[in-house]
Parts: C-alpha cells; structure tokens; sequence
C-alpha cells in the first residue's frame, strides 16, 4: 500500500509498504492513477524499502504503472528494493526492465542526471528485449501455479 506521497527536488517519490498483491494492486492503481497519468510529472520514485513480497499481481502492477508514465514520457525508478523483492525481480528479469537505485537520494539523482543527458536506461533495454520480460513473467506464474497454462499466462501477459 502507499504510505505517503512527497516532493522531492521536483520528482515525486511514493512510499509503499507491506506487500503488494492480489489484495491490493486495483487499490494502489486507483490510488496514483491521477498522478501517473498527469502530463506535468516526470520523474516518479518508489521508495520499495518497507515492501515485504511483491506477487505476480504486483509485478503485473509495476511493468503497467511504468508503460503508463512511459507513454506520457515520464521516468520511474524504485529506490530501496531488497529481499525477496529483489529476488523476484531478478528470477523474472524485471531488475533488466526497471530503474534501480539503492535508495531514495540515489534514485533521484539518477533521474535528475538521466533526464538532462536524455537516458532513458533500462527502457530502451526492454523494448530491444521485450522477450525476455515475457519469459521471465512466464517463468514467475509457472513457479508459483504450475497448472496455469501456457494460454492462461500469454492472455495476462498480453493485459499488462
């Protein structure tokens, strides 16, 4: 869930704590649906510190929420990500597809610095790559429901 909502330096960064998943994913998009949707942001940080697990609906969450600040060309990274937030990230490959920065004053100077050498990082890998975001995805929903099959998966990969 999102714990509070500040203004650091010109970039909006969003505390999210406890886990995020099939629970809660509609609440957190209904949450910061304005705000990722509003023209005059640019540079966003989730600050993921205080995220215990994250699931494929979490997941699925991230990946939408960064194509939606992508197609108003705004710029997400998530700042603070350990445990098995990362391990999940990185099973899945979605450590190759976002911005990660160590923690929040990381991350904003790494958006700061990307936005006047025009960097766009890690998207540009994900479009040359976009298979591999898709792999891992498939790799993440065979691991935790291994009945799921191979059409169940490629019709919710497709809705993100």
């Amino acid at each position: 869930m999102v714990l509070k909502t500040w203004n650091y330096g010109g970039v909006i960064v969003l505390e999210f704590g406890g886990v995020i998943n099939v629970t809660n994913t509609r609440n957190i998009f209904g949450q910061i649906r304005d705000l990722i949707e509003d023209p005059s942001v640019r540079r966003i940080v989730f600050d993921m510190s205080g995220v215990l697990r994250v699931d494929s609906s979490g997941l699925g969450l991230l990946v939408r929420i960064s194509k939606t600040l992508q197609a108003h060309s705004a710029e997400l990274c998530l700042a603070g990500v350990s445990g098995p937030v990362a391990e999940v990230l990185e099973h899945t490959k979605l450590d190759r597809f976002f911005k990660i920065a160590k923690d929040v004053d990381e991350a904003v100077e790494l958006l700061e610095r990307d936005s006047e050498t025009g960097n766009v990082g890690n998207i540009i890998a994900d479009r040359r790559s976009g298979e591999n975001l898709a792999d891992g995805f498939r790799r993440l929903f065979r691991s935790i429901s291994p009945t799921v099959s191979d059409e169940e998966i490629n019709d919710l990969i497709a809705s993100i």
